[in-house]
């Protein structure tokens, strides 16, 4: 298991979680800047045949300036994806509630993934929208028995329940998360995390930030209330690599809550620049779960916000696990990465560089 360490010398560990980093250049890892790098000629590459099909959507703007969309709308209400299995299984559905759904008569009905992919790359195009990894059943999301990609270029991909892969299988799973601009309009791509999931796994590669949300996606708002470490109270294993605009400790400040200079990922450079806890707080791994409360175990919930932060606590004794444990991890941190050897040994498309990455950044 990889993760950084609380907090150390003051005892002001707000959660078990990746810890401390206070100087600007230690906020952000510098592999990032070395992805793009890596991964932009193999998006190009990967994406290439769906610009091929003649099947793009021209978008006109007030300047002239034309735009194609080339992969399946995800606009308006998104679309709801049950499966990633576009070889095995062609006949794949997923919900469509797009606005080219609705403009068309067919909102809520069920689509082939299959016409939104070239082999194993799923391709989503729209702007603006979501696209919803639910397995409607509310059973883990099980993944295809092979590599597979998914590529969302201007909207947001949305994590529901846990994405696992298959025993004994040579699955592995790449998300791509790509800004669009359209018509001097930015549409983001973020992922966004359900409180629900305590099982992640995969190669993420980003243009935005994984973030975690309540039960109906929205983003905290007063996140130093109670209400939201209940909300977060379950662990997070993530199995895999991200690489992403997150910040590791960019909220964080051994005099929690007097933040003294909070980070933020920079809107126009690959860096980071100060900015308020709330919005700093969006962006930091460290913040992805709480998972546990100052108390006993006999306290059904916290008395006031003051229990649910580490301050109070004067003994491992004291620390209640107030959610739901990840599989196949003992670690106690709300967070916990684990680096997934499948990346480099069966990559996922768009992901054959990745070990160039590892290699030169962490020595993997």
């Amino acid at each position: 298991d990889t993760r950084v360490s609380p907090i150390s010398g003051t005892g002001t560990t707000r959660s078990k979680v990746l810890g401390s980093v206070s100087g600007s250049d230690e906020v952000g890892d510098s592999a990032y800047s070395e992805a793009r790098t890596f991964m932009n000629p193999r998006i190009a590459q990967i994406l290439q045949p769906f610009h091929e099909f003649g099947e793009c959507e021209s978008i006109t703007c007030w300047n002239g300036d034309v735009f194609d969309l080339c992969g399946c709308d995800a606009s308006g209400d998104g679309v709801i994806l049950r499966s990633l299995d576009v070889v095995l299984d062609p006949n794949t559905t997923y919900i469509d509630k797009s606005n080219s759904a609705l403009s068309e008569g067919r909102y809520g009905e069920e689509v082939l993934l299959s016409n939104c992919a070239v082999g194993n790359v799923i391709f989503f195009d729209p702007a603006g929208g979501s696209v919803t990894l639910d397995s409607s059943s509310g059973d883990d999301f099980i993944l295809p028995l092979y590599p597979v990609t998914l590529v969302v270029k201007g909207a947001d991909l949305r994590i529901a329940d846990n994405l696992i892969y298959p025993e004994d299988s040579e699955a592995s799973l790449g998300v791509i998360i790509l800004n669009n601009e359209i018509c001097g309009t930015t549409y983001s791509g973020n992922v966004y995390l359900h409180p629900k999931p305590t099982n992640v796994v995969g190669a993420y590669y980003l243009e935005g930030s994984v973030k975690s949300t309540d039960g109906s996606w929205n983003l905290p708002i007063d996140r130093y209330k109670t209400s939201w470490y209940q909300i977060f109270k379950n662990q997070i294993l993530w199995e895999g690599t991200v690489l992403s605009r997150n910040t590791i400790g960019g909220a964080l400040d051994p005099n929690w809550p007097c933040f003294s200079q909070p980070k933020c990922p920079s809107k126009i450079t690959s860096g980071f620049i100060n900015c308020s806890w709330s919005e700093a707080v969006k962006h930091d791994l460290a913040y992805l779960r709480e998972y546990f409360f100052c108390g006993n175990s006999s306290a059904n919930s916290p008395i006031s916000l003051y229990n649910w932060s580490i301050p109070g606590c004067t003994s491992n004794d004291q620390v209640v696990h107030s959610g739901e444990s990840a599989d196949d991890t003992n670690m106690d941190e709300a967070v916990v990465f684990r680096y997934d050897s499948r990346i480099q040994n069966n990559p996922p498309p768009g992901f054959d560089n990745i070990s160039n990455i590892l290699q030169k950044e962490l020595g993997l």
